[in-house]
């Protein structure tokens, strides 16, 4: 399978009245239900966050302001982004059903950039077990259309898709890759196959198994993966421990990697990554260690570690907090934190910032509120 192409990315720019007119088309749209049905429902959210970037001696405030309307079996939503008293997105979504057809529509502009960012229309049938989605999604450089079949029975699923594209403008759509995916559940074992083509054919082979048991060890599972190129066949084992104490429960987690790129030569197997998690109380700590330099975060921090917590403060609320680092392998890098005050469902409060170890000082400091109705 290609990469980087599920990023929708255009160059050329629509004149302001091409963006302005899906805009008011909603608007009238959702007047119009809103004078028609009675049964109608208005929501929304209000988020507000002032940020200090001290190393560039900057500030910013960003504000995003989300209109929800509910009339029947269809819900409009807008979503409005500001930076410094700029329209930086707006972006507009329907989603609603008519009889056994489901709809989603997402339109996304970028006005301070005066264009049209994409457009993604989902259309789903299902009938009994069978689902077919017909998805369009049209950006500046590169239109799509994708169909997909899905069909499910007792324990097995079987999923199938094909994609097209063709340049912004042009109808002259050529096939860009097909897959096929099998998965069933029996005899305690979950299993997938997969299959990938692009345009020149073949692509990859894919053969999954997840939390299989070892014998004589009730505290162990193993994933196991087996994937063919048309370069080299790749063996990854997982395997995940279920570690208990009287101060805390945790899983450690083991990938093991290996790969063949010329049948039966063999280059030698090693653990790519390990991971710790354990819970005490109302924390939980994650450390991941990636032992394979090409996968060290920006090429430096081969260790990550994260903490979180929650608490219950009946009945002033619940305050989350959560602190993530990583690590090189002299020093360790910056310390990123946020506390989140909720006293109620509609309500949050949340301080968030970066700390910089080496340099002693705060990078960024972030403060930001959010109402919901």
């Amino acid at each position: 399978m290609k990469q980087g192409e599920t990023r929708f990315a255009r160059q050329a720019r629509l004149p302001r009245p091409t963006w302005i007119g899906p805009v008011v088309a909603l608007g009238v749209l959702l007047g119009a239900t809103w004078g028609s049905t009675a049964a109608n429902h208005l929501s929304g959210e209000w988020e507000a966050a002032i940020a200090v970037d001290a190393p560039a001696n900057a500030w910013s405030v960003e504000t995003e302001f989300t209109v929800e309307l509910t009339f029947g079996d269809w819900t409009g939503s807008s979503r409005t982004v500001l930076e410094l008293g700029t329209w930086k997105r707006q972006d507009l979504d329907i989603v609603g059903a008519i009889g056994r057809f489901a709809l989603e529509s997402d339109l996304r502009f970028e006005p301070s950039k005066d264009r049209f960012r994409d457009w993604i229309t989902e259309i789903e049938w299902w009938w009994n077990e069978i689902q077919v989605t017909l998805t369009t999604k049209l950006t500046r450089s590169t239109d799509w259309v994708i169909i997909e079949l899905g069909r499910e029975w007792a324990n097995t699923e079987l999923d199938a898709s094909l994609r097209w594209r063709a340049p912004t403008g042009s109808c002259a759509f050529a096939c860009y890759d097909a897959g096929i995916e099998l998965a069933f559940d029996g005899c305690g074992i979950a299993a997938e196959l997969a299959c990938d083509f692009d345009d020149d054919g073949f692509d990859a082979f894919v053969v999954d198994f997840s939390d299989l048991r070892v014998p004589f060890l009730p505290w162990a599972t193993v994933d196991l993966e087996i994937a063919r190129t048309l370069s080299a066949t790749t063996i990854e084992c997982s395997p995940d421990a279920v570690l208990s104490t009287p101060w805390c429960d945790g899983h450690l987690r083991l990938t093991i990697k290996g790969e063949f790129p010329k049948a039966p030569a063999l280059l030698p197997i090693s653990i790519a990554e390990a991971s710790l998690t354990a819970d005490i109380e109302a924390w939980r700590i994650e450390a991941t260690a990636f032992l394979d330099p090409a996968h060290w975060a920006k090429g430096l921090y081969w260790l990550g570690l994260e903490a979180d917590a929650s608490w219950d403060i009946e009945p002033y609320g619940r305050l989350t907090l959560r602190f993530e680092s990583p690590w090189s392998e002299t020093a360790p890098g910056p310390l990123e934190g946020a506390l989140t005050y909720q006293p109620t469902d509609d309500l949050e409060f949340t301080v968030s910032g970066i700390l910089d170890p080496a340099a002693h000082r705060i990078d960024r400091l972030v403060v930001a509120l959010a109402v919901a109705w």
